[in-house]
């Protein structure tokens, strides 16, 4: 691939997005300091509808930063955030009401201990949207199969392992019916052949269900074979936007090669 060719606005190049690709989250000028760090630098982003879009780069270069910006987890100084055409709320119900459209799944999986898997899954279904508990568990039940785990489902989550406690915590997000799924570091404490295996679970629910994924991974193997589009990052700023299949050893160098600048952090 030849060299990345620079922008007046000093923005990457980004693929045309047709009547089909209109943008479901927007990202324009973002900017975000912790104190005197300068850990989002002129951030412009868009993720279009139905599409796998996975953000490499190194460890400290503000992956986790931007991606917690989207459903306003972390604050920004200055810049706009819109979802499907929308302004991000500042809170409130509309801050809810946005947040319940946008899953997210961490790294940690943060299940509750002491309660099933089955109970993992339904209680926000019976909590928050008042459903009742038959259909709660019916539809929990279907989640857990469409990920692989419905088998797990009267356990608790220290009898499963890492792999499909990570399932467990997408089946939850699904309950959201979320129009995106943003996942951190989803991957990071799996061991390689689950990792794969997770990756493909994403992957499906992106196909079988229309949900957009966006997933910050450190695995640049994975995410050239599994994303549809890769945002490579740096030191706060995108050097790399563009196909997974594009991604040389060019790209490489400019997403993880040698630099002088301070890093933000994640």
């Amino acid at each position: 691939m030849s060299e990345m060719k620079e922008t007046e606005a000093k923005r990457p190049i980004m693929p045309d997005a047709g009547a089909d690709n209109r943008p479901l989250v927007e990202l324009t000028h973002v900017e975000k300091h912790y104190g005197d760090l300068h850990v989002l630098k002129d951030i412009n982003l868009t993720v279009r509808k139905g599409e796998v879009l996975v953000i490499v780069g190194p460890s400290g270069s503000g992956k986790s930063t931007m991606c917690r910006t989207i459903n306003r987890l972390e604050t920004i100084d200055s810049g706009d955030i819109r979802i499907d055409g929308k302004p991000l709320p500042q809170e409130g119900k509309e801050l809810a009401s946005l947040r319940a459209e946008v899953g997210m799944v961490f790294q940690s999986f943060n299940l509750f201990a002491n309660k099933t898997i089955l109970e993992n899954v339904t209680l926000a279904l019976i909590k928050v949207r008042h459903m009742d508990k038959k259909e709660a568990e019916q539809l929990a039940m279907d989640l857990l199969a469409r990920v692989g785990v419905d088998s797990q489902a009267s356990k608790m989550p220290s009898q499963l392992s890492g792999g499909q406690q990570q399932r467990v915590a997408l089946a939850r997000t699904l309950t959201q019916d979320p129009q995106i799924i943003l996942a951190d570091e989803p991957v990071a404490a799996l061991d390689p052949v689950t990792a794969r295996q997770v990756m493909q679970d994403f992957v499906r629910i992106n196909k079988e269900m229309g949900i957009s994924i966006l997933l910050n991974i450190h695995h640049v193997e994975l995410a050239i074979e599994y994303a549809d589009r890769i945002i490579g990052i740096r030191a706060g700023r995108i050097v790399y936007d563009g196909p997974s299949k594009q991604v040389d050893q060019a790209v490489l160098n400019a997403i993880y090669g040698d630099d002088t600048e301070t890093e933000a952090t994640a």
